[in-house]
């Protein structure tokens, strides 16, 4: 099964290499001074459940944030899609030839803009954080010792949270509103299935 809208968005070069994305965006307008929220939509796979998500991710790994991260940003809208090139160290090695204690980049698709005062988010997807405890699915990328999130909000699992996204796309809302989600939008019943998944084949020890 595959989704794609069009929106405001033109996804070039540095999209193409990352995320695989083909298709962008819609802006969902905040209502108070916080930093309003552009939900940007893609072309890609969606996941019927654990088996294939794992078929299609040459790379398992359980990871903290170390703490860096770089917001890279176009100097022009449409030049390319914000990302975030967010480090990461490795706690466990389920899939894949890194080792343990490797420190990996993991290219994640969304970006906090604090000059422009935006979040810029792909399908949902939430930035890592210090709190969490992460299984995550990635496939390498042509960037030196970088990796990609696997389909999206589909490939990134915080064990720190216990409870159920449930945040819905409106047109009222900040980046306040979501930083304790791991995803939000149209996506989270299917975010919440493949979670219950993950989590019964992997423990974080």
């Amino acid at each position: 099964m595959r989704k794609s809208t069009v929106g405001i968005f033109s996804a070039l070069l540095i999209a193409a290499l990352t995320f695989g994305i083909t298709s962008n965006s819609e802006i969902i307008f905040a209502k108070s001074k916080g930093p309003e929220v552009y939900s940007i939509h893609a072309d890609y796979k969606m996941f019927e459940d654990y088996k294939e998500l794992e078929k299609y991710s040459p790379i398992i790994v359980q990871v903290k944030f170390s703490g860096e991260r770089e917001t890279v940003l176009p100097k022009n809208v449409g030049d390319f899609l914000p990302y975030s090139k967010t480090k990461v160290d490795v706690k466990k090695v389920i899939k894949g030839e890194l080792e343990e204690k490797d420190e990996i980049i993991v290219l994640e698709p969304a970006a906090l803009d604090n000059d422009r005062n935006v979040f810029l988010t792909t399908e949902g997807y939430n930035l890592i954080d210090s709190k969490g405890k992460y299984t995550l699915f990635l496939r390498p990328t042509p960037l030196k010792n970088s990796y990609q999130i696997v389909g999206m909000y589909q490939g990134k699992y915080d064990h720190s949270i216990s409870k159920e996204s449930k945040m819905k796309d409106d047109h009222n809302i900040t980046f306040d509103e979501v930083e304790g989600e791991e995803v939000f939008g149209e996506n989270v019943s299917h975010f919440n299935k493949l979670k219950k998944q993950v989590l019964k084949k992997h423990n974080w020890e």
